[in-house]
């Protein structure tokens, strides 16, 4: 009977274990889930979106073109050192 009680004892000690080390891998499982969902959102909030791009690029190229048609008609004084 002794090694009856003492096979039942080690046997729930080791489920006891394996029951632990499950419950610690799924609640670390969960965080990470958790954690990825959080990160997700956080990334969404500092990437430019598309549209936006889109809407600076065309301001940028619209001033571009106004600077470049200044430049264009104006009319500057002949360096005097280029005469020689």
């Amino acid at each position: 009977m002794e090694g009856q009680v003492l096979f039942n004892t080690a046997f729930s000690f080791i489920i006891f274990l394996l029951g632990w080390f499950v419950r610690i891998a799924y609640d670390a499982t969960i965080k990470m889930k958790n954690d990825i969902v959080e990160l997700e959102r956080m990334l969404t909030g500092h990437y430019v979106r598309k549209e936006d791009y889109r809407e600076d690029i065309r301001d940028i190229k619209e001033m571009l073109t106004m600077i470049n048609s200044k430049i264009d008609t104006k009319v500057d004084k002949q360096d005097p050192r280029l005469d020689k």
